[in-house]
């Protein structure tokens, strides 16, 4: 199932708004979230770099860059709690 497109403006506001960008670093606790953010996150991303490319390169080098770090943090942590998993804990609060 494709996830369903989002205007820009959308995308825009959602990326800026910090109980957002908290929901998604929260649910790396989450393994049942973990292919939400991957398979409708990502694609959304996508979306936006298209729709800035020609006209707010500055804008969009931010947004990408900012989508970067955020998804470089969770891609540690979900290696280190797979990590953790491997070796028989649990990383349940």
């Amino acid at each position: 199932m494709n996830p369903k497109p989002l205007d820009s403006q959308s995308l825009i506001s959602q990326l800026f708004n910090p109980k957002f960008l908290d929901s998604i670093i929260e649910s790396k606790f989450h393994s049942n979230l973990k292919a939400l953010i991957f398979n409708q996150l990502i694609p959304k991303l996508l979306t936006l770099q298209e729709y800035f490319k020609f006209t707010f390169f500055n804008i969009n080098k931010f947004i990408i860059n900012i989508c970067y770090n955020i998804f470089n943090f969770i891609k540690v942590n979900i290696f280190y709690s797979q990590k953790i998993n491997i070796k028989g804990t649990t990383n349940e609060k």
